[in-house]
């Protein structure tokens, strides 16, 4: 399949196959097999082998396995092909009975059809006069194609082909000049690696036409990048979204392919996707682009702004008709952290010494159990993804990294200092450009770390009085990492050294009274709220202020920021929720939700989320004075955890040992 070999050569034999008779890849042997065939070995782009699949300006039909999942049993799967002998594969995940070593090759598209048995066949439903074949081979490996008619009679067979030293792929193909061939079978080396990309022949029972994607799955909005073969030559393919046009792309160039960037519509929902390309003469190819967002750290983004800006189901018209409880997960008994999401799996630490992963998209009223671990001592940050790593930073000091499954033994661990702070919740590790930034609460360290070993980029010891430890969770921008302290110091640190850009004295705070509120960032501005009740605005470069609010009550919660709009929460009794200026502090409204604020709001598709400690889980509406779009009782919870706004479902914890799952009414 195109794009995936990016670190190998790409072999590709080819033969104009308009004489009968003519082999791709050696001589050709059995009936009517009178004189030897010329062949060219040419190499091509190892990020998209052109198969060549048209007679002229003629589309043929094209058969690719990109759809098929792990271990998928082929048999008739493809319109027009009988496929004995073959099983599916995925070089992303490795599940392809360990033949060949994991990572050498990536991609988007990365499945592919494997070889169960030494002579794998392939049955053409309409006889072809012409096929040909992809296919991968291990170096220094041989492989031959034959061709057989109806009745089993040897056609033609190529010469045994060697893979040369490297990573290639080799095109085969046979054309007899009349459509007599119905079946193929290749002769595979015993347990060598072996795998068909793709096959194209005129039997006209085939697909004609095929498309592959750079993404296969992301956020709506997205800019994808499509690669169609099979088409019309000279011709103009137009790509719609379910049904809705997004591009019209560049002539079909002379071998009937073309590439095409096109936006993925910010309205996509979340789920399965088609797309469809059709040139004028009417060939149709499809691919399915899977949509998702991934809330992956605490606060959504490195710069804890809490919005999720790719949320298009939970609007206030479709929340407006409340919500319902789509499932509930047990976490022992523990209150659980907030959550994070990441490839259909929500995740979330406890205090009861454990982090557990869950099915996200389970349509049970129980989620199946993905994982789960020991953490040794509670866990009260939420866990931080990045990849196919689950970062936990647990309050025996040390920070760990699992795999996404939650094995029980992690991937590595960094040692800190233990602290048993109650107010641990909020210093969970954030993650930009693949390094994950961390603080050690007791030792006053914050630290960038290679996420796949998690050996220190750099460690820097804050400048702080004995005793005075670190609450909050990192912010990140390009340039800085922000982080408050508890004795009302805000630092900025350069990402690329560690040393310390700028500091900041933002009050007088007492001993043992810690800033609890992460900082935030956004429009080169920093905000962050501490004990004292004062709510500061800094300019990002160097400290200096830009406004001070002093509130009525503590600002213990973390803020939100969405289009110039700042959320803070509140601890008071009414549980105020305030929108301000983030240009100069100015307030717009002031709105009582029903108990204090023990969270960080959420925003998602113009809804602001939060929870109180009445155990309610609020929705607000945010334009004009601010309203109450709807309220749920979450148990008899009173200290919920921050809601989770993600591909239509709100998530939430309750101090019970529950998670739930929101999704809107109907």
């Amino acid at each position: 399949m195109w794009g995936r070999a990016r670190n190998r050569t790409t072999f590709a034999v080819v033969i104009a196959m308009a004489t009968a008779g003519a082999v791709v890849g050696g001589p050709m042997r059995g009936a009517g097999a009178s004189r030897a065939v010329r062949a060219a070995a040419t190499e091509v782009d190892p990020d998209s082998p052109k198969l060549i699949c048209a007679n002229g300006a003629t589309p043929l039909h094209f058969a690719g396995f990109e759809n098929f999942g792990d271990g998928t049993p082929l048999g008739s799967s493809v319109s027009g092909l009988t496929l004995s002998g073959w099983t599916s594969g995925d070089f992303a995940s490795g599940n392809y009975s360990g033949k060949f070593p994991a990572g050498d090759f990536s991609s988007q598209q990365t499945n592919f059809a494997t070889a169960a048995t030494a002579t794998p066949s392939i049955g053409l439903t309409s006889p072809a006069s012409t096929v040909s074949l992809l296919v991968d081979v291990a170096a220094g490996q041989t492989v031959k194609l034959k061709a057989f008619d109806a009745t089993h009679k040897l056609l033609a067979t190529t010469s045994a082909v060697k893979s040369p030293q490297g990573r290639h792929m080799i095109q085969f193909g046979i054309a007899t000049g009349t459509p007599n061939i119905s079946s193929l079978q290749l002769t595979v080396p015993p347990e060598s690696f072996f795998d068909l990309d793709a096959v194209c022949s005129d039997d006209a029972a085939m697909p004609q036409g095929q498309l592959t994607l750079k993404y296969a799955d992301g956020p709506p909005g997205v800019e994808n990048y499509i690669h169609g073969f099979g088409f019309h030559a000279g011709e103009r393919a137009t790509v719609t979204v379910d049904g809705n046009l997004v591009k019209t792309c560049p002539t079909i160039d002379t071998n009937g392919h073309f590439d095409c960037d096109f936006p993925m519509p910010v309205t996509a929902k979340p789920g399965s996707n088609e797309i469809v390309a059709t040139d004028s003469s009417g060939t149709v190819a499809t691919a399915n682009f899977f949509v998702h967002t991934d809330w992956t750290q605490y606060g959504f983004d490195a710069q804890k702004t809490g919005l999720n800006p790719h949320e298009n189901v939970l609007s206030r018209t479709a929340v407006a008709k409340g919500l319902t409880l789509a499932w509930t997960a047990s976490v022992g008994g523990n209150q659980p952290s907030s959550a994070t999401l990441a490839k259909g799996v929500v995740y979330v630490a406890t205090a009861g010494a454990a982090a557990y992963a869950f099915e996200a998209n389970s349509t049970e009223t129980v989620p199946p159990l993905v994982g789960t671990v020991p953490t040794g001592l509670p866990v009260f940050p939420p866990p931080t993804i990045d990849g196919d790593h689950v970062f936990v930073d647990g309050s025996d000091g040390h920070i760990y990294a699992f795999d996404s499954q939650l094995d029980v033994d992690p991937v590595w661990s960094y040692p800190g200092q233990a602290t048993a702070s109650a107010y641990n919740y909020n210093r969970a590790p954030a993650t930009l450009g693949h390094v994950l930034y961390a603080a050690d609460s007791a030792g006053g360290h914050v630290l960038a770390m290679n996420e796949e070993t998690g050996k220190p980029y750099w460690k820097i010891t804050l400048p702080l009085p004995s005793k005075v430890r670190v609450h909050s969770a990192p912010a990140i921008d390009n340039v800085h990492v922000y982080i408050g302290s508890d004795n009302g110091t805000l630092f900025a640190i350069n990402r690329a050294d560690g040393t310390i850009a700028w500091q900041k004295s933002l009050g007088t705070q007492r001993l043992g009274d810690p800033v609890l509120s992460s900082p935030t960032a956004s429009d080169g501005r920093l905000f962050i709220g501490d004990r004292q009740g004062s709510l500061y605005a800094v300019k990002t470069s160097d400290g200096s202020p830009v406004w001070t609010k002093k509130l009525t009550t503590a600002v213990d919660q973390s803020l939100a920021v969405a289009n110039g709009v700042l959320y803070v929460g509140l601890s008071d009794p009414a549980g105020t929720l305030q929108a301000r200026s983030v240009l100069a502090g100015k307030l717009f409204w002031a709105l009582p939700t029903g108990g204090p604020i023990t969270t960080k709001p959420a925003i998602a598709d113009n809804v602001v989320w939060l929870t109180n400690a009445d155990g309610r889980l609020v929705a607000v509406d945010p334009n004009g004075s601010g309203s109450i779009v709807t309220s749920v009782a979450l148990a008899t919870s009173t200290t919920p955890s921050s809601p989770v706004v993600d591909n239509g479902a709100v998530y939430v914890g309750t101090e019970e040992g529950q998670l739930f799952k929101y999704v809107p009414s109907t």
